[in-house]
């Protein structure tokens, strides 16, 4: 959190979930709550801490935000039908705002390089460049130069063949009508 509130830009990889940053609180109240054995109070300190960590996108000059998501993320059903058409139509109003953009890799596209685990890349005038990288497993933050350009030559492999923001924006507009019916 302390890296993201530093950072000038963010370029992240989700090949499972919506990244917290544009999670909306239902969904990501849904996902909070499939930890086995997790308690309410736990999930909605949980839940006001990730909506905590959203508001550096509203503040006056907010980082640059890229999202690649791969396309099974908008078909992956969380919560419910209507928790999914929003989450589906936040996904959208964020994807207008002038410092995000959010891109869509196409199921087709036959791209394995992200397929072992979600990472985010920071980067800040008055810090290195960070990334952090998540697993089944592990969760890491590293700020050793050979690991962040191991990871960003990943971004920038999966992120050469997402669909143009346009394209991704029709496709998560088209994917919400399977919420909706």
């Amino acid at each position: 959190m302390e890296i993201e509130q530093s950072a000038d830009s963010l370029r992240t990889w989700q090949p499972l979930i919506v990244p917290g940053l544009l999670q909306t609180a239902d969904y990501a109240r849904a996902l909070l709550s499939g930890k086995p054995g997790v308690t309410h109070d736990r999930v909605e300190t949980s839940l006001a801490a990730r909506i905590d960590r959203q508001h550096i996108l509203d503040r006056e000059d907010p980082p640059m935000l890229w999202v690649v998501l791969d396309e099974g993320v908008l078909t992956r059903p969380v919560g419910n039908k209507a928790v999914m058409a929003g989450q589906m139509d936040h996904l959208l109003a964020m994807a207008e705002r002038p410092r995000v953009t959010v891109q869509v890799l196409p199921r087709d596209s036959w791209n394995t390089t992200g397929l072992m685990g979600a990472f985010a890349i920071a980067r800040g005038r008055n810090m290195p460049e960070m990334a952090y990288a998540e697993s089944s497993v592990y969760a890491q933050v590293t700020g050793d130069p050979d690991e962040v350009a191991e990871i960003i030559a990943r971004y920038e492999t999966i992120h050469g063949e997402a669909q143009t923001q346009r394209a991704s924006s029709d496709l998560i507009r088209e994917t919400r009508k399977q919420w909706t019916t």
